[in-house]
């Protein structure tokens, strides 16, 4: 009996039908191999990487296109699972490669100027007390004074004051309360919570550096 011709596209098909089926039915067997022959195999990829880079250029493309929605849902999931082992992971990378790292930066604020601009303005606004209580940090480190306090201890003074201005007794939302020291710093007032009043922009900008 004559066995029938196939042309170069058949082929084709029937080889890769064959090798996914094989691949199906071999997953553990293969994935042992691979395990046993870890070091061996990953170095014939990286040779074979190196001598054919257009042709992994190809297939990385190729599956970007197929599982683009897939492995964005899988890497979100995934990052999440392994959050504290990826950022320990990229801790230690930028204390290997400071350098490398700066540079890094300094490339990609370039090339994504307007985007970064605009995620930090956006950011800032949504978090405004954040922004205040960071602030009054810096500033208090670099006046020497001392003490802190947090977000949590803000947001707690403030509803100590019914969210009001004791000066005008205006309340929030109708104006944005900002972080007044009772002592200044200038006049060697602490950053401690203790020292904190929450006061409206403009009550707070005609006090100026009174103690009140």
């Amino acid at each position: 009996m004559n066995k029938r011709k196939y042309n170069d596209e058949e082929r084709k098909i029937r080889k890769k039908i064959s090798s996914k089926k094989y691949r199906d039915n071999n997953k553990d067997k293969r994935h042992q191999y691979y395990l046993d022959n870890k070091d061996e195999v990953n170095k014939k990829r990286r040779e074979d990487h190196l001598n054919n880079p257009e042709k992994y250029k190809r297939e990385n493309k190729r599956r970007y296109k197929r599982y683009k929605y897939r492995s964005s849902i899988y890497s979100k999931k995934n990052y999440l699972k392994h959050k504290e082992e990826f950022l320990e992971r990229s801790k230690l990378q930028r204390l290997k490669n400071p350098k490398e790292y700066t540079k890094y930066l300094k490339e990609y604020y370039i090339n994504h100027k307007d985007s970064i601009k605009n995620k930090s303005s956006k950011w800032k606004k949504e978090n405004r007390d954040k922004v205040n209580v960071q602030c009054q940090k810096r500033r208090s480190l670099k006046r020497g004074a001392e003490g802190s306090f947090t977000l949590e201890e803000w947001e707690n003074l403030k509803k100590e004051f019914n969210l009001t201005c004791p000066i005008c007794f205006k309340s929030e939302p109708e104006i944005m309360l900002t972080i007044d020291h009772i002592i200044p710093l200038s006049k060697g007032g602490s950053n401690y919570i203790t020292n904190i009043q929450p006061l409206c922009r403009s009550c707070n900008c005609s006090k100026r550096d009174r103690i009140n």
